[in-house]
């Protein structure tokens, strides 16, 4: 879109280039190329006939024509664009004051056209009435332009710019209010210009330049801002647009930093040099009235005060209006433009019926020209004959006026009659009508040239958007493909149409613009956590990037046939995308290479297979025997036995295992047998029953265990031939000599026969216990480890706790005393005495002496003297010592005084006097008790006899008769004994 507006800056760039080919600078190189040639072609060519003169008259190319033609070519674009996409009312309506504006506009610059033939001050100063004829044409395409766009295109980036482009009408407006305050300067410079040197001239002058400079001003600011926000917005925006993030080092847009830095100030700028501009205007049209009154100054002003002020304040308005009525900002520059156009024919008409009406409405005759026109020609005619020190004046290029403009002015400066000199000046070349047809044809065609053209270098083609022609991007760290490959712990993946998307001309690869983002997709196996991962160009060239991928979980890893999976890849616990789980095949039976691998799709897939392991034929070189194979397995596959049957002579149960590496595993052989394992001397044989069932076989070999006591080894193998052979043998173990005991004494009878028999197993020795301080018996026997093993033994004869005696106690007791030993005694007080304890052989305790208690002095007894030795009883009378007495003479008996435990003597017996009477009756007395005796005892024995026989025919009475058993009295005497004397 701006291409379209720099466009059409160009063609009026264009337009005022042809406009300045008459201007004196050029006027001036052209006089000296024309010079130059003069002198080197020695003047051999005619003027007429020169480059110059041919440049001159291709300088004669009216530029009014051309711009009108190029703005009948933009409305044909902008028509044809239209019509690519489609047709509202809106555009329309625009359209329509658009071809009218033209055909308006057109008119008057045909008519204008007609006066400007004539001196080079006439032409510039009609040139400058045609900027101000023109300028509706140049306002309304730009209002056409942001019209459609607002319509058609609001999204792209062309929607953007409408506000920039529907202020570039105001660089227009600009020169229009210059070329105004041109005209006006012009028109009092030429009334003031009899009176040069008069104060009134002096302050004209003063105030000219600072009118002019300050327009001028206004006009370059104008212009400037313009274009600068167009070339922001529209140029580096669209085809540099990341060129001011790079310059600020931020994400800010050119129309932001347009906005922040630039734009309040601009306008501040602007505006106040706008009302200076139109203050300056409204002075002139104020402040010399007089002079300026036969120009008819009023509308004039108007014409571009008005458009400038309307416009304003409608897009006040409008702003203001926006708010209640909820409008847009699309919706806002929408309406502006709509009023803006509809301004536009309204402004033609004005120009054409009262600001620069080219005929005087007012006049009978309709050919007669507009008074205005008549003074302001006479102006400039009065100007050019009259040199001003500020304005220098213009040769002609012919050297003389045009003979229409002499008839404006004679000697005296005055005006002719109105109708001469309207007759005179409508002397316009087409004339004729058939000039009149050839000037309609040649323009026609030029419209259709400059369409042509335009549509060439710029294609009716409703873009939504062109492509930048540079981008800034993050190149430091390669293109995106690159930096995710750099990034592979992302797991982003770019997506179908990035590559397409952010391709840059001539460059391969994805590359990302300064504060763009794009979204990525995860990497195969991978999806979106949250947010939709998304990679940025950050304003310093540097990648970011927003979101995250988690890899797609498959579960846990699935049960295959015949295999199962390794540890150390199940201890992961992470089964994601591309995690690889290995196998193995069961054994035995099966082998090969098995894994399982997750896929993009969340599920395992499965790599190899466990094959069955097989053998093929069994082996044929099993000596003696021959493969017994079943017909239903073909195969033989891993952990299957072949069996074999021995030929005949031959016993065994050879086979064939087929292995996990596919060969066979031979055992087990074809053998003669041997029969039983033949008997050793002291020897068994040592094997497994189980393992013989099926007998003993040439090379198997029986070992045999050495009986206890008896050592060596013997084995027997079972020969070639049906026999054995026998090796080795067990002898038996020798324990040396029999140990010295020191208790006990070997028997020299068995010490003899073991010494006969080497000591050998079996073998023992019988002890004696040393006497008499031991007593029992010991055995010393050989075994079947080489030791003598000692049985019983000699204990030490003791004698246990020492005995009590009474009245004393031990001086020193031992535990378990020996044989031999003494014990002695320390006697209580009181007593005296010296007793001891010796144990005895047999392991008791002898007590010799003990403790008594002395007595004293012996009592006397009557009839009784002692008959013990005084001398021979120093010591003293002790408990359990007697004192025996002798009677006197004439008396009988026998006093002992015993000595008691309780210290006091006991007298027993006593002397008696000694008479035969007395011994008689003694006798009597015995011979009488003894009888008494014999009867009692027969007494005895006579009851017990009753007693019996009574007892005996109760019994017998009892049998014959029960009921009178009772009834015979016992009889009450019973026949005793006699006593005898």
């Amino acid at each position: 879109m701006a291409t379209v507006v720099f466009a059409h800056f160009g063609a009026s760039a264009v337009a005022l280039i042809l406009r300045s080919q008459t201007r004196p600078a050029l006027r001036c190189a052209a006089r000296c190329y024309l010079g130059i040639s003069r002198c080197l072609c020695c003047g051999r060519r005619e003027e007429s006939d020169s480059p110059v003169t041919q440049r001159r008259r291709c300088a004669g190319i009216k530029w009014y024509w051309f711009h009108l033609a190029i703005q009948v070519a933009f409305a044909m674009r902008e028509a044809l664009v239209v019509s690519a996409l489609s047709w509202n009312w809106e555009l329309l309506f625009v359209h329509s004051a658009t071809w009218l504006t033209l055909a308006i506009v057109t008119r008057e610059v045909w008519l204008f056209s007609g006066v400007r033939e004539g001196s080079e001050k006439r032409k510039v100063a009609v040139d400058g009435l045609l900027d101000m004829l023109l300028l509706p044409v140049n306002i309304i395409f730009f209002c056409a332009v942001c019209i459609r766009v607002l319509k058609l295109q609001p999204d792209t980036q062309m929607g953007k710019m409408v506000p920039v482009i529907i202020e570039s009408g105001d660089i227009y407006e600009a020169f229009a209010l210059w070329s105004v305050l041109v005209l006006f300067v012009k028109v009092v410079q030429a009334e003031m210009a009899g009176d040069s040197h008069s104060n009134a001239m002096s302050s004209f002058r003063s105030f000219k330049a600072i009118s002019l400079q300050g327009v001028k001003a206004w006009v370059f600011i104008q212009s400037a801002a313009v274009l600068l926000k167009l070339a922001l917005q529209g140029v580096v925006a669209v085809y540099v647009p990341t060129f001011c993030y790079w310059a600020s080092k931020s994400c800010t847009s050119c129309e932001q930093l347009y906005e922040e830095n630039i734009a309040i100030a601009l306008s501040a700028v602007t505006f106040l040099l706008c009302s200076f501009a139109i203050m300056f205007v409204f002075y002139f049209e104020s402040g010399y009235r007089h002079h300026l009154e036969k120009t008819e100054p009023l509308w004039k002003f108007l014409g571009v005060k008005g458009i400038v002020s309307v416009t304003y304040f409608q897009w006040l308005v409008i702003s203001v209006l926006a708010s209640p009525l909820k409008w847009t900002g699309n919706q806002v520059y929408l309406f502006h433009c709509l009023l803006y156009a509809f301004w536009m024919p309204l402004l033609a008409v004005v120009h054409t019926f009262l600001a620069y009406p080219f005929y005087s409405f007012r006049s009978s005759e309709s050919s007669d020209l507009a008074p205005w026109l008549i003074a302001w020609l006479k102006t400039l005619g009065v100007g050019e004959d009259l040199p001003s020190s500020s304005t220098p004046s213009l040769p002609s290029i012919s050297g003389t006026i045009d003979s229409r403009s002499e008839v404006l002015l004679d000697g005296s400066c005055e005006v002719r009659s109105m109708s001469r000199v309207s007759s005179e000046l409508l002397s316009h070349p087409a004339s004729s009508k058939c000039q009149l047809l050839v000037y309609f044809t040649v323009g026609l065609l030029s419209c259709v040239a400059s369409s042509k053209a335009l549509l060439t270098l710029l294609p009716a083609e409703a873009t939504p958007f062109e492509a930048p022609l540079r981008n800034i991007s993050c190149a430091g760290q390669g293109d995106l493909a690159h930096f995710l490959l750099t990034r592979q712990d992302l797991h982003f993946a770019l997506l179908n149409d990035t590559a397409e998307r952010w391709s840059s001309p001539g460059v391969a690869g994805a590359w990302l613009p300064l504060c763009s983002a794009t979204a990525v997709g995860c990497a195969p196996g991978h999806f979106a956590d949250r947010l939709a991962p998304s990679v940025g160009c950050s304003a310093k060239g540097i990648y970011t990037y927003t979101g995250s991928c988690s890899a797609i979980s498959c579960g846990a890893p699935p049960h295959l046939p015949h295999a199962v999976p390794r540890m150390h890849d199940i201890e992961r616990q992470n089964w994601t995308y591309g995690v690889t789980i290995h196998y193995d095949c069961d054994k035995p039976g099966y082998r090969g290479d098995l894994s399982a691998e997750c896929n993009l799709t969340g599920t395992w897939v499965v790599h190899g297979s466990c094959v069955e392991v097989t053998c093929g034929l069994p082996p044929e070189d099993v000596p003696h025997a021959h493969a017994v194979l079943d017909p239903s397995h073909s195969n033989i596959s891993t952990g299957m036995v072949v069996r074999y049957q021995c030929d005949e002579m031959y016993n065994g149960t050879p086979t064939a295992t087929c292995g996990d590496d596919g060969m066979y595993v031979k055992a087990g052989r074809c053998r003669r047998e041997c029969g039983a394992p033949p008997a050793i001397s002291h020897a068994a044989p040592r094997f497994n029953n189980s393992g013989i069932l099926g007998g003993w076989f040439e090379g198997m070999q029986c070992p045999y265990s050495c009986d206890p006591g008896f050592h060596g080894f013997a084995s027997a193998v079972c020969m070639e031939d049906g026999g054995y052979n026998v090796s080795g043998r067990c002898a038996p173990v020798s324990c040396g000599q029999p140990p010295r005991l020191p208790e006990a004494t070997a028997r020299m009878d068995d010490m003899k026969a073991a010494a006969s028999r080497n000591f050998t197993f079996g073998v023992h020795v019988r002890y004696a216990c040393n006497r008499p301080m031991f007593h029992g018996e010991l055995v010393a026997k050989c075994n079947s480890t080489s030791l003598w093993v000692i049985s019983g033994q000699c204990t030490q004869v003791t004698c246990g706790d020492a005995p009590a005696v009474p009245h004393a106690k031990p001086v020193a007791t031992e535990d378990n005393m020996t044989a031999g030993s003494v014990l002695r005694y320390q006697c209580d007080d009181s007593y005296n005495g010296t007793p001891t304890a010796a144990c005895g052989f047999d392991g008791q305790f002898v007590v010799s002496g003990r403790c008594r208690r002395q007595c004293g002095v012996p009592p006397s007894v009557r009839h009784a003297v002692p008959s013990f030795n005084h001398d021979a009883l120093a010591a003293g009378w002790l408990s359990g010592m007697g004192a025996s007495y002798r009677c006197d003479p004439g008396f009988d008996g026998a006093v002992t005084a015993m000595c008691g435990d309780d210290g006091n003597f006991s007298i027993e017996g006593l002397c008696k006097v000694a008479s035969a009477v007395e011994t008689n009756r003694l006798r009597s007395s015995i011979t009488g008790l003894s009888t008494a005796i014999g009867v009692e005892n027969a007494l005895i024995l006579a009851g017990l006899g009753f007693f019996g026989w009574q007892r005996y025919r109760i019994s017998t009475r009892n049998v014959a008769n029960p009921a009178n058993e009772m009834s015979s009295p016992i009889c009450p005497d019973a026949e005793r004994p006699a006593a005898s004397d």
